[in-house]
């Protein structure tokens, strides 16, 4: 066999930073690959670093002792226990997945349950578009989940975000039907220009079957055929 090709290039030499940074992740590139690309041009060996900045930023942190872990958990433990002493606890009263649905809609909502309230109240398209309402019309509350929320006699401010949504929309009339009339409403507009522009398709497209006459020579062919078929018998002399 014969020898391996030389090198293209000599191996470039490796940095030796004086502490242990943190890793830079990339793909390299083969050394006898590099021909044809842009780093065939470019050569880092004259570019000056600030390694007292760039030790500071990128140094791996240095190995705490099992006595500095230690403190570190006993002041985290004492953080979480002020603060749990300080804040009672949220009273979630509904299901986990309504939850989580509900309360990603409410998130994009970016409005108070109260103004959410409101704005259903008063129709007002200005804050209530037509992605928001279907949203609320495809998570609106059922009869048990309502009856859930109205008759926890608790702390209504301990109540979880979404129950507190629900308990505000609990009184307004009709609900599911207002919003259904709400989304209509904006709607009507696009579904009527549908409707008109499809109207408009048919009307001329009965026009041009009407006036066709290419079409109106084929049905009289047809017309002949069938009566010659039916010669003598009481199908035949048809007029259509």
């Amino acid at each position: 066999l014969p020898p391996p090709a030389p090198p293209k290039r000599p191996k470039k030499p490796s940095a030796k930073p004086e502490v242990p940074m943190r890793s830079f992740f990339w793909s390299k590139i083969k050394d006898d690959d590099i021909d044809g690309t842009i780093w065939e041009e470019l050569d880092d060996a004259h570019v000056e670093l600030d390694l007292t900045t760039l030790t500071s930023q990128f140094a791996k942190n240095k190995q705490k002792t099992p006595e500095e872990l230690a403190e570190e958990a006993k002041k985290a433990a004492e953080k979480a226990a002020a603060g749990a002493a300080a804040k009672p606890k949220e009273v979630t009263l509904l299901d986990g997945k309504v939850l989580q649905n509900v309360g990603i809609a409410l998130a994009k909502y970016r409005m108070p349950a109260a103004q959410i309230r409101t704005a259903i109240l008063e129709m007002d398209e200005e804050k209530l578009d037509l992605d928001k309402l279907n949203s609320l019309y495809s998570l609106a509350p059922t009869a048990e989940e309502l009856t859930t929320v109205k008759e926890y006699d608790g702390d209504k401010a301990l109540l979880g975000k979404v129950e507190r949504f629900f308990l505000h929309i609990s009184d307004i009339p009709r609900y599911t039907n207002r919003l259904q009339c709400f989304i209509f409403k904006l709607k009507f507009d696009t579904q009527q220009e549908e409707l008109s522009d499809s109207l408009k398709l048919v009307q001329s497209s009965t026009g041009q079957v009407r006036d066709s006459k290419p079409l109106r020579q084929i049905m009289e062919t047809v017309l002949k055929v069938g009566n010659h078929l039916n010669g003598g018998t009481s199908r035949g002399g048809s007029y259509g």
